[in-house]
């Protein structure tokens, strides 16, 4: 299935990108997005999104349409959904 990703603040800097479009597996759920773009855009990336435990970090905002979505939920994926990632702009832990 296809899912559009946007991406804002300091996540969208390393990226080097705005949005893009990736192909995922029809059962993934959000972890599985996590993980497959940490795994395309690398270390960088994996520091600023997961903790030592490989969990979103708390400060990292991640929605699903226009939804906020909580790492423990780890809700299914579906065709076509619009994932939005965002890192605080200011503050923070």
């Amino acid at each position: 299935m296809k899912i559009h990703l946007t991406y804002m603040a300091q996540i969208k800097t390393i990226i080097g990108i705005g949005k893009e479009t990736v192909e995922i597996d029809d059962s993934a759920h959000a972890q599985d997005l996590i993980n497959l773009i940490c795994d395309k855009y690398g270390a960088d990336l994996e520091k600023l999104l997961l903790d030592d435990n490989k969990r979103l970090r708390r400060v990292i905002l991640l929605f699903l349409g226009d939804e906020q979505c909580f790492w423990d939920d780890n809700p299914a994926l579906t065709d076509q959904q619009q994932v939005t990632f965002m890192s605080p702009i200011a503050g923070g832990a």
